[in-house]
């Protein structure tokens, strides 16, 4: 290399350095005034919200008071995540900064030339130049080592792991689980809801029995799920994707958890049909956690009071209309059925660690369906559609105990589970039946119209199918023979629920059919009105019902009398 260019490079990596180090001070000194802020809002560390508690226990009817306590509470969390952010941000700048210094570094030292007297580049003698190097070296090295510091401190670009106080477990007992409406059509997202009674008189147009109702933030065609007070919906759109924790006695919005600062998230948003969306997985619980899948491919767990646990990517999914299935939970599991046109995967996490348990990479080809899960001899399956076939997983080690091709056509709806059969319904397929002890079909029935996104339900030897053209079916369970079909006049994307002795199921125009299970003919009990388009299945309690419609959410039950 001439002199002259060798000079000139010399003077160009030299004035970067030395910018680098300046810049790398100053985000120093930034980091560590956030450093000093984070430890004054740390949730933890608040003097102010416990003794507000305190003085909420002493006055339980304050309603103003524990107003004041969410939102402080909210802020405060809001400001910790915050900071917490800026310092990983911080700590990413220092690293980037560091490897810019070491290749600066390496290219002086490559175009280093032994001078005696002579100014050098820098504008002084070669040894102090030699010492203003070694004091460059030296500040950028410990502010390298400072940015690993608080990578290792604060796990820069690594969501798996806990950003939470993590919650002091408890044992969810199989009846409370059962009590409650945890996910997708219910505990096992077969649709069944035994022991419930249906309220059936209601009228949200005029009032009739409204409890509430209220406007979600974003849109979503996820399904509500709920845990005792609390309801659970998703909504997202380009700008964010967030969890939404209503009081469901009053519609109150607790909180609302945004789905950001995921490692592996993308930059560039996948592509979704306008009736997918970005939040059309339907949300799970574990009645102390809550979590949620969107289009993205992120996956979130936060607690009960809106915090994160856990949250990690699992690729962003290829997938021509957007990624649908819901999550399914049990007492300590969470299970997701991932497909997209590269992989087909069931996987099965930790709930309150999201470590991976077990993964089943299968042979298949995409499908919008969402796992059930049952239990057949004592042993839990989780059962999944393909738009090959039907497939049964062992809960606990994710093995292969059965699969039947008899899918076809892009596969939305999923299963359920009566009788000790497995039953199945898809457009361009069949209806059919299961056994899942030896995996083998035992009728099928492609003659009659079949649903292509509502999924059917089961009571006795009876199933029910509703179609997205308005027809209503009921097979008999054991035989596959078509009892009867009744033709109305809208179509329906939410999947009917059999609660109590009752079938509820709402069509496209917000109609909800109130259907009294009969072997004999379509026996319509009454009709409720909703007032806005459907697509979301509701969530019942005891005499009561959550219904999410395209843009409001509310509410029905039977209201105080009014002295």
């Amino acid at each position: 290399m001439k002199t002259e260019n060798r000079k000139l490079l010399r003077q160009t990596v030299t004035i970067v350095a030395k910018v680098t180090v300046v810049f790398m001070i100053i985000v120093a000194v930034i980091m560590v005034m956030q450093y000093i802020q984070l430890k004054k809002i740390s949730p933890e560390s608040s003097t102010l919200l416990p003794s507000l508690r305190t003085e909420l226990s002493a006055d339980r009817k304050n309603d103003v008071l524990r107003t004041q306590i969410r939102e402080l509470d909210l802020l405060t969390r809001r400001a910790w995540f915050t900071g917490q952010n800026q310092l990983r941000t911080g700590g990413l700048l220092l690293l980037g900064a560091g490897g810019v210094l070491l290749v600066a570094f390496i290219l002086l030292g490559l175009t280093a030339k032994k001078r005696v007297d002579e100014k050098s580049c820098l504008g002084v003698t070669e040894p102090k130049r030699t010492g203003l190097l070694i004091a460059l070296a030296l500040t950028g090295g410990g502010l390298f080592i400072g940015a690993l510091a608080v990578a290792f401190i604060y796990d820069i670009g690594n969501d798996d792991k806990k950003i939470a106080v993590p919650l002091p477990e408890r044992k969810v007992s199989a009846e409370e689980f059962y009590a409650n409406w945890p996910c997708f059509r219910g505990p096992d997202a077969s649709g069944i809801a035994p022991g419930r009674k249906l309220f059936t008189d209601w009228d949200i147009p005029s009032g009739h029995n409204l409890l509430w109702k209220v406007k979600v933030p974003r849109q979503g065609y996820s399904s509500p799920v709920v845990w005792n007070d609390k309801l659970f919906v998703t909504g997202g759109d380009k700008k964010e994707r967030e969890i939404y924790c209503y009081n469901a006695n009053s519609g109150e919005l607790l909180w609302r958890h945004s789905a950001s600062g995921i490692s592996g998230s993308p930059v560039k948003l996948p592509k979704v049909a306008d009736d997918t969306g970005f939040a059309a997985s339907t949300p799970a619980t574990d009645g102390q956690r809550i979590f949620a899948a969107f289009a993205t491919g992120d996956l979130v767990c936060v607690d009960f009071a809106g915090n994160r646990v856990w949250s990690k990517n699992l690729g962003v999914p290829e997938n021509p209309y957007g990624y649908s299935s819901s999550l399914l939970t049990t007492p300590d599991k969470l299970i997701v059925q991932y497909d997209d046109e590269r992989r087909q995967l069931l996987l099965a996490f930790d709930s309150a660690t999201g470590r991976e348990l077990w993964r089943k990479q299968r042979k298949a080809v995409i499908a919008w369906s969402s796992p059930i899960k049952i239990e057949v001899t004592g042993r839990n399956q989780i059962v999944i559609l393909t738009c090959e076939s039907v497939e049964g997983f062992d809960l606990e080690t994710g093995e292969q105990l059965w699969r039947e091709d008899c899918m076809s056509g892009e596969v939305a709806t999923s299963a359920t589970f009566a009788g000790g059969r497995v039953l199945v319904a898809n457009d361009n397929a069949v209806a059919a039946a299961i056994d899942p002890i030896k995996g083998e079909i035992l009728w099928e029935n492609d003659e009659i119209d079949l649903p292509d996104v509502s999924s059917p339900v089961a009571f006795g030897n009876m199933m029910f199918i509703f179609t997205s053209g308005g027809i209503a079916e009921c097979v008999n369970a054991q035989t596959g023979e078509l009892l009867w079909e009744h033709e109305l006049e809208d179509g329906f994307y939410n999947s009917p629920l059999l609660v109590g002795d009752r079938i509820i199921v709402i069509d496209k125009k917000g109609i909800a059919f109130i259907i009294k299970p009969d072997a004999k003919k379509f026996m319509l009990e009454r009709t409720c009105k909703v007032g806005e388009m459907v697509v979301a299945t509701p969530a019942p309690g005891n005499n009561r019902l959550w219904i999410r419609g395209v843009q409001y959410l509310y509410c029905v039950g039977k209201k105080e009398q009014t002295p």
